[in-house]
């Protein structure tokens, strides 16, 4: 991706199923961790998810993908020094998602939709309290997936703060909606957090620099 398409994020879609026979594109550190997963499901999806995720950025940034290197943040989050490169990646179930932009900051995330148990002390417990509001006033049928929708998004914020959840949760208020809504964070950069339906049955969340607005989703083909 070039610098000179700096209001453009890319999303890619890569299914998870189905066992990779490029595991030798994966450095030592992430083979160790791959091999610690208890259930064979966690660690097929993680390594297909590195994979996908090393094939994708090499493309951007036309290198070998078993020569990158990644730096992994205090919360576990990988980058790259070179910050002209933006990404962020998320999985649920089957489905991952990898987000690249040409600036950042950059979050995204990804949840199955289902219905939540106990969802209204869940929301008083983690939500602000406007979306608790707003969930409180929806159809109990439809609360369950506003609370994943409001959750996503918060899940991306903090993703791209680069802190994860040593924010608390309840001080975000991301809106209880689909819309696009900016945010000001004291102490870090402005965003704006969008929603999106990639596939049926999943929503997402991107959080991104306010000078994102165009998105583009794509699929991965191994």
């Amino acid at each position: 991706m070039s610098a000179a398409f700096p209001d453009t994020c890319q999303l890619w879609q890569v299914d998870l199923f189905g066992e990779s026979t490029a595991i030798y594109l994966l450095d030592p550190a992430e083979q160790n961790r791959a091999a610690r997963f208890r259930f064979e499901r966690d660690r097929r999806r993680f390594v297909n998810s590195r994979i996908a995720l090393r094939k994708i950025l090499a493309t951007y940034l036309d290198r070998d993908p078993a020569q990158l290197r990644f730096h992994i943040g205090e919360y576990g989050r990988p980058s790259f020094s070179d910050a002209s490169l933006q990404f962020n990646i998320t999985h649920s179930e089957d489905l991952a998602l990898i987000a690249v932009t040409a600036q950042g900051p950059l979050g995204v995330d990804l949840e199955s939709v289902r219905e939540i148990d106990c969802v209204l002390e869940l929301a008083r417990r983690y939500l602000h309290p406007n979306e608790i509001l707003l969930l409180e006033a929806a159809a109990p049928a439809d609360r369950s997936e506003i609370f994943l929708s409001c959750w996503v998004r918060k899940e991306a914020v903090l993703k791209s703060t680069g802190a994860g959840l040593t924010l608390d949760t309840r001080l975000l208020d991301v809106g209880a909606t689909r819309d696009a809504k900016t945010l000001n964070l004291p102490g870090f950069p402005a965003l704006r957090v969008t929603s999106l339906e990639p596939v049926q049955g999943f929503i997402a969340a991107l959080a991104t620099a306010p000078a994102v607005r165009k998105f583009e989703l794509r699929r991965f083909d191994p």
